[in-house]
């Protein structure tokens, strides 16, 4: 008992805490949800992440003694954790065996994350994926359509089945054209072959 009790009375005097507030550089107001991460290399290359509070506030805990760096980034209204897929992505280019490719790519990414402050999105995962494993200059964008081409198929199949446009997401609220003809140049194509 004694031995549990020096050691639970020994760690916070060996740990440390990192703590701090996100904030905008020119309203100065904190901000909420960005990710936070937090390096050593001289634990390692030991890495630790959270996410900002409602007020832009983070704290990091119970860290082992070290110098440690810190950086934040902001995330995607719809991947407030980074976008998955980007990840994915990502650790697949890294298994590409690739070494010289990947070093670039992860230099890269961390100049781009410092730069922007946002992690990376899909975008920079499929260019990174295409990169290491020497894939053709246009394969990002093939992958990227090749991905969606399920949901298209499906989104035709569903509208032209029902008739209807399938989930209209806006409704235009504005003044009416003037006349039922379309403005001089935004003539529009419907259908195929037409």
């Amino acid at each position: 008992m004694f031995g549990w009790l020096l050691v639970a009375l020994a760690s916070p005097l060996i740990a440390q805490t990192v703590s701090g507030t996100v904030t905008d550089a020119v309203t100065h107001s904190g901000i909420p949800g960005a990710a936070i991460f937090l390096s050593s290399a001289a634990n390692g290359e030991s890495t630790f992440d959270t996410t900002s509070d409602a007020a832009g506030r983070f704290q990091f805990t119970g860290l082992p003694p070290g110098n440690y760096q810190a950086a934040a980034q902001k995330t995607h209204p719809l991947y407030p954790a980074g976008d998955p897929r980007a990840a994915l992505l990502i650790r697949l280019a890294e298994a590409s065996g690739n070494k010289a490719e990947w070093r670039l790519v992860r230099a890269l990414r961390k100049a781009g994350s410092e730069l922007l402050n946002e992690l990376p999105n899909l975008d920079f995962g499929l260019a990174a994926l295409a990169r290491t494993y020497g894939l053709p200059e246009g394969a990002p964008l093939v992958l990227f359509a090749l991905g969606r081409t399920a949901g298209w198929i499906a989104h035709a199949i569903e509208q032209y089945s029902s008739g209807e446009l399938i989930r209209p997401r806006d409704r235009y609220t504005g003044p009416a054209p003037e006349s039922g003809r379309p403005a001089e140049g935004s003539e529009r194509r419907v259908g195929v072959g037409q």
